[in-house]
């Protein structure tokens, strides 16, 4: 898949090195973390080039046109090129400190992360009318994970990011068992992670128990 940097949307204006360096490391392997439920990973040069966004010398927007150059210039794979632009535009957006908590708002970060790297019959930053698979056992999305963190840190949490990107797949899967309407409906499971992560407890969180739902 080509990518055009043409195409990117507007990034958002975020005051990068207000950031302390932890956090930025803490949001960088958040975003990459999202993509491993999909069996994504980020190019090795994505991966530096999130290095030097965290120690302050690279913002977004030269790291859009620097990776963008790189998958056209090295014919990197769709696979990783949608792991690297979307993992950045993660980042970006959990970097963002302004939330509004409505539909509308769940809508745009889906534009925002997808754009030009779904294939054009996929909706984008819409409400999808037609179903779509994937070859996984329960979908969700990177779209509600970032919508999550952000609405939690308006209200003033605390997040432990690292339960994002070590336990994604738990994550997603138990929002979907939640939302299900039928006999496979169970809430316990988003229950243990929120618990994990506003509460501190040490459920386990094992995926495994999450594919037994099916």
């Amino acid at each position: 898949m080509e990518y055009s940097e043409g195409k990117l949307p507007p990034s958002y204006d975020v005051a990068e090195n207000e950031l302390p360096y932890q956090i930025k490391l803490a949001l960088w392997q958040t975003a990459f973390g999202l993509q491993k439920v999909d069996g994504l990973s980020p190019s090795e040069y994505m991966v530096e080039l999130a290095y030097e966004n965290i120690e302050g010398k690279k913002g977004y927007d030269a790291i859009y046109r620097e990776i963008s150059d790189y998958h056209l210039k090295e014919h990197v794979d769709a696979n990783t090129v949608e792991a690297d632009i979307v993992s950045l535009r993660i980042a970006e957006l959990l970097a963002e400190d302004h939330f509004l908590l409505s539909p509308s708002t769940l809508l745009g970060i889906h534009r925002h992360l997808f754009t030009d790297v779904f294939p054009e019959e996929i909706p984008v930053g819409k409400f999808r009318t037609v179903n779509i698979t994937k070859n996984e056992p329960v979908l969700n999305g990177e779209t509600v994970a970032v919508f999550g963190i952000q609405y939690l840190r308006k209200l003033g949490l605390h997040i432990d990011y690292s339960l994002f990107s070590e336990h994604v797949a738990f994550f997603r899967n138990a929002l979907v068992l939640y939302y299900y309407q039928g006999e496979k409906q169970d809430k316990q499971y988003l229950k243990m992670f929120f618990e994990n992560l506003l509460l501190g407890k040490q459920n386990v969180l094992s995926d495994e128990a999450l594919r037994m739902k099916e």
